[in-house]
């Protein structure tokens, strides 16, 4: 499920992804690392206890995260 809230003022929008299967980001991080007119500002609540994800997923995940950081785009992650 995908919802969107797009608040005009500000120009912000909230995005509200709830992940059926894993690994969860992964295909969305990969799609913003690469899109062109990503957002600058991303922030992230996770709630997957993640010494219960492989390796090779966080790896990838930290990867497309510096990605991002290399094009000034910033991503605040939080967990709880």
């Amino acid at each position: 499920m995908i919802e969107l809230l797009t608040f005009s003022i500000l120009s912000i929008e909230l995005f509200s992804l709830i992940f059926r299967t894993q690994p969860p980001f992964i295909d969305w991080v990969i799609g913003m690392s690469n899109d062109p007119n990503a957002p600058w500002v991303y922030s992230v609540s996770y709630g997957e206890v993640e010494q219960q994800v492989p390796s090779t997923t966080t790896s990838r995940f930290n990867t497309e995260i510096q990605k991002m950081a290399v094009r000034g785009i910033t991503v605040l992650v939080s967990s709880g």
